[in-house]
């Protein structure tokens, strides 16, 4: 996600797993809840140029700032935390 966003490139992901928590849903892609869904999203960022280039730029924005070494100090936080709590 952290390349595709880098990459002024829009993600779509499912709502499970951790690309959600770096995805945020309707600024950088789709955070989506079902299959129709992250199909639905797929065909509208293809027909849209300009949603593509506006979620991409926000992505960009979004990931210009972080290093590695910040991204896996948040993933390590993620893990330190217990089952259930974001």
């Amino acid at each position: 996600m952290q390349e595709a966003l880098a990459s002024a490139v829009p993600a779509i992901v499912m709502d499970q797993g951790g690309p959600r928590f770096i995805v945020r849903h309707g600024v950088t892609g789709v955070v989506a809840s079902s299959d129709e869904e992250f199909c639905r999203s797929v065909a509208m960022l293809a027909s849209s140029e300009r949603v593509r280039r506006e979620m991409g730029h926000a992505g960009r924005l979004q990931v210009e700032g972080q290093s590695w070494d910040g991204v896996f100090e948040e993933v390590y936080e993620g893990y330190a935390k217990p089952v259930g709590v974001l």
